[in-house]
C-alpha cells in the first residue's frame, strides 16, 4: 500500500486521500486485489477515524464487507479489538449485514462484542441483525459460550433476555465440538450466577462427548466442589450421566420397522406438501361445508334421543365433523394459532348433539379411546416437524426443483442438497433459510436441539434423524418422491 496512503488513514485525513486518488484512480482497487491486507479502512478503524472510515467504506464496500488483513481480522474486528465503539456502530449502520461477516477461528462482530464486553454494541448488533446468534465459531462456540468463557456475566444477561424475546431459546442448548452446552462450561467455572441463569432453559442432562453431565463436571473437579452449586443442579433436576438411558444408534433405528401411524402420516404429509394453493384453499372450503352441514344436522335434530338410530347417527356425523375441523386446523397456516377455537367448536358440538346420559357415554369413550390417539400424534408430529433446522441430503439423487412447501419448516436455516441434480432459485416460502450448504459434510455433533437427528457422533451420508422425538422417519420421502 502506498505509504503516503496509510499516513493519511492514520491522521483521518480525507483531503489527503483525494488527493491520492487524483494521482492513481486505481489505488484502492490495487489494494482490493490483493487477498489479505491492512486496507486503509482496517487502519482508520483501529485509530477511530469515522469520518475517514465511512469515506472508505463509501468508495470501496468491499474492504468492510469481505476484506481480512494478515491476522485474519476485518476493520470492525479491529475497532472492537480497540474500544472504538462509536466506529463500530457506524459502520454497521452503513451494512447491517457486516455483523455477521466472520473473521479469524469463525468469530463474527458479535461473538468479539460478547467477548470484550461491549454490552451497548452487542445490543446494536442483535436488533439490527437477529440471525447472527446463529452463527457459530470453528469450535461450534455461539455466543453465549463466549461470554460464559470470558466471564462476562452482563453479556450472558442481555443475550439471555434477548434470547427470550425472540423465542430462540434453542441456543441455550446448543453444544460445542466436545459437546459441552454453556450449563457445562459455567459449572466448570464454579459461576453460579451464571448457572442460575441457565438452568431453567438449558438441558440440565445434556451429556457432552465423553458422557458428562454438568453435574458430574462438577463433581470430578479436583477442587473442593461447590456445594451451593451442586444443590441448584440437583433441584433443577440434574442426574449424573451414567443414571441417563443411552442414547439410540442410527443404525438401529433404521433397522425398526415402520408402523402404521408413521406410514399413514408420512403418506398425508407428502400430500399436503406438494398441494398448490388453490388445491389448498379448495380443501378448505370442502372441509368448512362439511364441518357447517354436521352441525346443521344436530341443530336441526329431531331430539330422538333414546332411538337407537339416531344414536349412531349421532356418533358417525360426530366423527365426521371432528374430521372436518382437523382438516381445517391442518390446511391454515399456522394452524397452532387456531387450535383453542377448534377445541371450543368441538366441545360446543358434542354438548349440542347429546342429552347428558348420551353425553357422558360418547365422552367418556371419545376421552379415552379417540381424543387421545389423534391429538397426540397430529400435534407432536407438527410440533416436532417445524423444529427441523438442518436438513442434509447429499447424494440422494434428487431432481426437479427445491419443494415451496419445506416453507413448511418455520426454523430450517441449513438444507445440504449438494451432488443432487436440482435447479431453480429457493422458494421465497423459506423464509427462515441461510444458505444452502454446497459440499457435503457429515454431522459429528449436531445441535442436541435436531429433531431429526441424532444426538451424537452421526457420519453417515443421507438423511439423519431421531426417531424418539418425531414421528416421521424420512423426509426424503416426503420431499421428493
Amino acid at each position: 500500500m502506498d505509504a503516503r496512503l496509510e499516513v493519511a488513514a492514520k491522521a483521518g485525513d480525507i483531503e489527503a486521500l483525494y488527493s491520492l486518488l487524483k494521482e492513481d484512480s486505481y489505488l484502492l482497487e490495487r489494494i482490493d486485489a490483493v487477498p489479505f491486507i491492512d486496507t486503509p479502512l482496517h487502519i482508520a478503524a483501529s485509530a477511530g477515524h469515522v469520518y475517514f472510515a465511512l469515506e472508505i467504506m463509501r468508495l470501496k464496500p468491499s474492504y468492510a464487507a469481505t476484506k481480512l488483513n494478515q491476522d485474519g481480522f476485518s476493520p470492525i474486528h479491529l475497532a472492537l479489538q480497540n474500544g472504538k465503539s462509536q466506529m463500530v456502530l457506524r459502520l454497521v449502520e452503513m451494512n447491517r449485514g457486516l455483523v455477521q461477516v466472520q473473521g479469524r477461528e469463525g468469530k463474527t462482530r458479535l461473538h468479539f462484542s460478547v467477548e470484550y464486553d461491549m454490552v451497548d454494541v452487542l445490543a446494536k448488533f442483535l436488533s439490527v441483525c437477529p440471525k447472527a446468534i446463529q452463527i457459530l465459531t470453528i469450535r461450534k462456540e455461539t455466543a453465549l459460550h463466549i461470554a460464559v468463557k470470558n466471564d462476562n456475566l452482563e453479556a450472558v444477561k442481555l443475550l439471555l433476555g434477548w434470547l427470550d424475546h425472540v423465542d430462540k431459546d434453542v441456543v441455550l442448548k446448543l453444544a460445542d465440538d466436545e459437546g459441552n452446552t454453556v450449563l457445562h462450561m459455567a459449572t466448570s467455572k464454579n459461576q453460579i450466577e451464571m448457572v442460575r441463569l441457565f438452568i431453567n432453559g438449558a438441558d440440565v442432562n445434556a451429556k457432552n462427548l465423553v458422557g458428562l453431565t454438568a453435574l458430574d463436571v462438577l463433581e470430578n473437579q479436583k477442587q473442593l466442589a461447590n456445594e451451593k452449586l451442586q444443590r441448584m443442579l440437583l433441584r433443577g433436576g440434574a442426574l449424573k450421566g451414567s443414571s441417563l438411558p443411552s442414547i439410540p444408534t442410527n443404525k438401529d433405528a433404521m433397522k425398526t420397522k415402520m408402523s402404521w401411524h408413521e406410514k399413514f402420516l408420512i403418506s398425508d404429509f407428502r400430500k399436503k406438501l406438494y398441494m398448490s394453493n388453490d388445491e389448498r384453499n379448495t380443501m378448505l372450503v370442502v372441509a368448512v361445508l362439511f364441518a357447517t352441514a354436521n352441525y346443521q344436522a344436530i341443530l336441526n335434530n329431531p331430539y330422538m334421543y333414546e332411538d337407537l338410530s339416531f344414536m349412531l347417527f349421532s356418533f358417525v356425523n360426530h366423527v365426521a365433523f371432528l374430521a372436518s375441523m382437523f382438516e381445517i386446523y391442518l390446511y391454515l397456516p399456522k394452524g397452532r394459532m387456531v387450535l383453542q377455537l377448534v377445541v371450543l367448536m368441538v366441545v360446543c358440538f358434542a354438548l349440542l348433539m347429546s342429552t347428558w346420559k348420551f353425553l357422558m357415554i360418547e365422552m367418556a369413550f371419545l376421552i379415552l379411546v379417540y381424543y387421545p390417539k389423534l391429538l397426540v400424534h397430529y400435534l407432536k408430529w407438527l410440533s416436532k416437524s417445524k423444529q427441523l433446522q438442518l436438513l442434509d441430503l447429499p447424494w440422494n439423487n434428487l431432481v426437479g426443483t427445491i419443494p415451496a412447501r419445506l416453507g413448511h419448516f418455520d426454523s430450517l436455516f441449513y438444507l445440504d442438497i449438494s451432488n443432487n441434480s436440482l435447479n431453480g432459485a429457493i422458494p421465497e416460502s423459506i423464509t427462515g433459510l441461510k444458505g444452502l450448504i454446497d459440499r457435503d459434510i457429515s454431522l459429528e455433533e449436531p445441535f442436541p436441539d435436531f429433531p431429526f437427528f441424532m444426538q451424537r457422533n452421526v457420519t453417515i451420508r443421507g438423511l439423519q434423524y431421531n426417531r424418539n422425538l418425531v414421528l416421521i422417519r424420512n423426509l426424503k420421502k416426503l420431499l421428493w418422491t
